[in-house]
């Protein structure tokens, strides 16, 4: 998970530019998804409830970005950390 909040706080960081939004948000996509498969392994069903947010946030800031509105993606990202955070604390 460390890596996926690494990207998302990537993408965030780069607000004005969709493409590297797309990018790092799709690789966060990633991340989080290996930690999805990690959590289901471990039984760990309370986390999931945060992987699945987060994927869905960045899913939608992927598309978003996809669509060069990088206010609304830069909102997903936001939400997606937020998931992030909320995963990790648990």
């Amino acid at each position: 998970m460390a890596e996926a909040i690494e990207h998302a706080k990537e993408a965030k960081s780069h607000k004005a530019h969709a493409n590297h939004i797309h990018k790092h948000a799709k690789k966060s996509l990633e991340y989080v998804q290996k930690a999805e498969i990690e959590a289901i392994e471990h039984g760990n069903t309370e986390g999931r409830v945060y992987i699945t947010e987060s994927i869905q946030h960045l899913v939608e800031a992927i598309r978003h970005a996809k669509m060069g509105h990088t206010d609304i993606a830069g909102e997903h990202i936001a939400d997606a950390l937020e998931e992030m955070h909320q995963f990790t604390s648990k």
